[in-house]
């Protein structure tokens, strides 16, 4: 839940309305973007730190698409990592219970998941590449 309004948006502040009603919390936006290498300073708009381009840029190819949303019986996480990285695609529900966690190695840039034994809802799923999470987003299941 941890991304940076800067370059994800509106959809951030969806997501934290979303997860306030689980767990109260104070967000820091300027320790949050700068964690991640946009370099903002958390003052006025004209003392402003300067976005890093490059960072900015590995930001948005992070690499995983997870298709069909809505799904009902199978989900496809179609991914890129760099040689010798590890990711882990979490599956939790609504009040933070993990529900499916399997690991994605490099070598594969496609995986299906059976899906079909999950109870039906809205689900939150993280990709975690190398213990750091790196996108989150919500997944139907009919």
């Amino acid at each position: 839940m941890r991304n940076c309004l800067y370059v994800c948006g509106s959809a951030v502040f969806k997501a934290r309305t979303l997860y306030n009603t689980i767990t109260p919390m104070v967000w820091s936006d300027k320790y949050i973007c700068n964690a991640m290498g946009v370099n903002k300073n958390g003052e006025t708009a004209e003392e402003e730190g300067i976005i890093d381009q490059s960072k900015l840029n590995e930001l948005n190819q992070i690499g995983v698409k997870i298709y069909p949303n809505p799904a009902s019986t199978q989900l496809t996480v179609d991914y890129s990592l760099r040689p010798n990285e590890t990711a882990e695609l979490v599956l939790n529900d609504l009040l933070g219970r993990e529900f499916l966690r399997t690991s994605l190695k490099s070598e594969n840039n496609v995986v299906s998941i059976s899906i079909s034994h999950l109870p039906r809802g809205i689900y939150l799923y993280k990709y975690i590449v190398n213990g750091k999470v790196n996108k989150t987003n919500k997944l139907i299941l009919q």
